[in-house]
């Protein structure tokens, strides 16, 4: 039997370390000079309220120049060699601008992981923050990555982009690691659902998902199909409770899972989020998701940000508290 806690994380989980979120990104591939130099694209970030991922699917699926499609290309690809060298130099600090306590936010993801049963984190992120800062605890397997020496570990600090890039495996190989994977009775695992920035395709294509299009690119990449179908069938497991953090509920594709499982086998719904309860419940009056089964699958709300459950004088907090008794059923002291 599974782990029936399940940990999945969005952007909003490493802004909490000074990363950028979308809107931000947005305005740093605006302000290419690549972007700037080709009129169509930087035209097309205007007209569509500079929403990156739209002007990048735009540019990539339909009828415009090679030097265009390399235009949003390179600046999407810098934007996130920014990003990663935020993450690579976050350190605990209580000096620090961020200095949320690692070391129980460590023991935290930790929580997901047992000896006798699969243990499960997803995310959405490409980032590289549990790669770079995830070294106390059980370490994760990556089903179908060869993890890197120093993955998992404090003396990771290869720099992205300086060609560490992993070849994601073909089509026959996947079968064989689903064959597997099925297979197993433990293990704990880490799924990057929607790629990651060091990664790439057996075609040399760097295997980003981002864009309107995710689900069918998706499917079009072996190993993120495997991932997304393990998604679904973790999540329409028994008794199953998903504690999300940093995810805004803006991918169809994620949103459609989640919902037949509150719909058909009662996945009970945990959020960390800084908003207040009422504004976040509130903020997307027309998304279906929200106004339907959300509400049936909705059991827990903590309105905090990770510093105010982890904070820098590394005390254990009444906010880390209550996540563990409402969330783990927990009681810590």
């Amino acid at each position: 039997m599974d782990n029936k806690y399940v940990l999945l994380t969005g952007a909003g989980f490493t802004h909490n370390f000074g990363a950028p979120l979308s809107k931000d990104m947005s305005a740093e591939i605006f302000n290419n000079e690549s972007v700037q130099k080709e009129k169509r694209v930087r035209d097309l970030m205007i007209n569509n309220n500079f929403d990156f991922e739209t002007v990048y699917s735009t540019i990539m699926s339909r009828n415009y120049s090679v030097e265009e499609k390399n235009a949003i290309k390179n600046a999407v690809n810098e934007v996130y060699l920014n990003l990663d060298v935020i993450v690579k130099n976050y350190s605990f600090r209580e000096d620090s601008l961020y200095p949320i306590n690692i070391y129980n936010l460590q023991k935290l993801i930790n929580q997901f992981s047992l000896s006798n049963k699969k243990g499960f984190i997803f995310t959405l992120n490409q980032d590289l923050f549990l790669e770079r800062h995830y070294y106390n605890g059980t370490k994760p397997t990556m089903p179908g990555i060869n993890i890197k020496q120093g993955w998992f570990s404090s003396i990771y600090d290869v720099v992205s982009g300086s060609g560490e890039y992993l070849t994601l495996p073909d089509g026959p190989k996947v079968r064989y690691i689903r064959e597997q994977f099925y297979q197993q009775k433990n293990g704990f695992y880490y799924f990057k659902l929607h790629g990651s920035q060091n990664w790439i395709s057996d075609s040399g294509d760097q295997r980003l998902i981002i864009g309107k299009s995710k689900e069918e690119d998706i499917n079009g990449e072996p190993l993120l199909a495997l991932y997304f179908d393990i998604f679904k069938n973790t999540l329409m497991c028994p008794n199953v409770r998903l504690l999300i953090i940093g995810y805004g509920f803006g991918d169809d594709h994620i949103n459609s899972v989640i919902e037949k499982a509150i719909k058909e086998n009662g996945l009970k719904l945990y959020i960390i989020n800084p908003e207040p309860i009422d504004n976040f419940h509130n903020k997307h009056p027309k998304n279906q998701f929200m106004l339907n089964s959300f509400d049936d699958g909705f059991t827990g709300y903590f309105p905090y940000k990770l510093l105010k459950i982890f904070p820098k004088d590394q005390s254990l907090s009444q906010e880390c508290k209550n996540v563990y008794k409402n969330f783990f059923n927990i009681i810590k002291k």
